[in-house]
C-alpha cells in the first residue's frame, strides 16, 4: 500500500527502527508524523506519541515509555511500509532507498564483499 505520505511513514519506521535516538523525530514533529500516518492507526499512533509521562517537552519524558510505545507504533506502520519483504530480507537495503543512498549502499556492500 502506499500513500502521498509514503516517505514520512517509511521515515518514521526508519527512525524507530534504528534504535540511533532519530526516534525522537516523531516527538519533535507529531503533528506532521500524524498526518501522514494513515488514517487507520491515526488515533492510536497518536495516544502512543502524546500518553501522559511520555512527552513533557523534547528534553523531559521518560525514554522507557517512549521505547514501549515505539515498539508498538512499529507494528502499526510495518503494514504501511514500501516494500516490506525487502525490510524482512535487507533491512540495509531498505533504509538506504528511504534515505535515498541505495547506490552508496550497494557500492559499499559490493567493496566490503570483494
Amino acid at each position: 500500500m502506499t500513500t502521498d505520505n509514503q516517505h514520512t511513514i517509511d521515515y518514521a519506521v526508519r527512525n524507530i527502527t534504528t534504535g540511533d535516538e532519530e526516534d525522537i523525530r516523531i516527538l519533535e514533529e507529531p503533528a506532521t508524523y500524524l498526518a501522514a500516518f494513515p488514517e487507520a492507526i491515526r488515533e492510536d499512533a497518536a495516544r502512543l506519541i502524546a500518553e501522559p509521562g511520555v512527552f513533557d517537552g523534547v528534553s523531559d519524558f521518560d525514554w522507557s515509555i517512549w521505547r514501549t510505545n515505539q515498539d508498538t507504533l512499529l507494528v502499526l506502520l510495518l503494514p504501511y511500509i514500501t516494500d516490506r519483504a525487502l525490510y524482512e530480507s535487507d533491512y540495509g537495503l531498505w533504509e538506504a532507498r528511504v534515505l535515498g543512498s541505495e547506490d552508496e549502499y550497494l557500492a559499499d556492500l559490493k567493496e566490503s564483499n570483494s
